[in-house]
């Protein structure tokens, strides 16, 4: 996916299990992304179940804010059979947890160069 990314011009965005090893994923990958030249537009955490409230969970977000060099945008959390539900609660979590319009701007530049000056 990131060859695809590079070939096409478009920014990436990197998300993570919320819990344990979410440090270690999100640093490699950024780091590789750079390395390829990507721009990184920003980090999403996620739950793939619900939160336990451990330490990680709890201190993920705050420790990876200070590491990586994207912005983090938020914590998107277990929705409940969002098969069931279908995209629209997807969306409203979106709405509701991250700061999604946060890297528009970087993503504008990339794909269209010039459009913002």
């Amino acid at each position: 996916m990131a060859h695809l990314c590079l070939d096409m011009g478009l920014p990436v965005l990197i998300t993570a299990p919320l819990g344990l090893g979410a440090i270690n994923h999100t640093l490699l990958t950024e780091h590789y992304a750079r390395r390829l030249g990507l721009v990184v537009a920003g980090i999403v955490l996620n739950s793939p179940a619900r939160a336990e409230g451990n330490v990680a969970e709890q201190t993920n977000p705050e420790v990876l804010q200070a590491l990586c060099q994207a912005p983090l945008l938020g914590c998107l959390p277990w929705i409940e059979d969002l098969a069931a539900s279908g995209p629209t609660d997807l969306a409203d979590a979106a709405d509701r947890h991250l700061r999604w319009r946060d890297p528009l701007p970087v993503c504008l530049r990339v794909v269209h160069p010039g459009l913002l000056e």
